[in-house]
């Protein structure tokens, strides 16, 4: 009997593992890499979620916003979160721009002066709040010393800098609620993030006043 009908089906056999174990390692590389574009977007969600849950449902605020970004992904994640405050019931009464033309501290543009910023609250009242997505606040505490105490409360989001100088303003009741990234941790994370909601948990902090509590 010949030998070659045996070979030949070794051959197709061995051929149709190779596929497969390629099929295979392209569909895990596949997986197991991030969707950028969904997850700055499911980022902006996940934020936007844990804002309307702060703020409630029909709460009236006014959203600072920053011009469009040069990045289609960080738009696509404001736009997100944006879609999501709306969908969750937060009624946006006023959208200002804020220049993104700030000075630059540390790498960071500080593109929310105090002073506009004190601008816009006196013409807020009565708003749930004044939710900025417009990056870091430059103040000083004599500037805070003498804030009316009727004005709504800042919530911070999308703050490209650590806490340790909005401490003050969540415990004097300045900003109810910020959204800040973590401080670089002794332990850093060793796995990666295969959600946005990971993420947010892992990268970033939520904290509260404790007036709001």
């Amino acid at each position: 009997m010949s030998l070659f009908p045996l070979t030949k089906i070794k051959l197709l056999v061995l051929g149709a593992l190779v596929v497969l174990l390629i099929s295979g390692i392209s569909i895990f590389r596949q997986f197991s890499r991030p969707d950028v574009p969904a997850l700055m977007r499911g980022l902006g969600v996940a934020m936007a979620g844990h804002v309307a849950g702060h703020l409630g449902q029909g709460a009236e605020v006014v959203l600072l916003c920053l011009p469009p970004s040069e990045s289609d992904f960080t738009n696509r994640q404001w736009a997100a979160f944006i879609e999501t405050l709306k969908k969750q019931g937060v009624v946006i009464r006023e959208t200002i721009l804020i220049d993104n033309d700030g000075t630059s501290v540390i790498g960071v543009r500080e593109n929310l002066d105090i002073t506009r910023l004190r601008e816009i609250a006196e013409q807020s009242r009565g708003a749930r709040a004044i939710v900025s997505m417009a990056g870091a606040l430059k103040f000083d505490s004599a500037e805070i010393d003498q804030w009316p105490a009727d004005l709504p409360p800042l919530v911070l989001t999308f703050v490209p800098r650590g806490h340790a100088q909005y401490d003050e303003l969540l415990e004097r009741g300045f900003v109810s609620m910020a959204i800040l990234p973590r401080q670089n941790s002794a332990d850093p994370p060793t796995t990666r993030p295969k959600s946005a909601a990971q993420w947010l948990d892992q990268y970033w902090q939520i904290i509260f006043s404790p007036s709001t509590r």
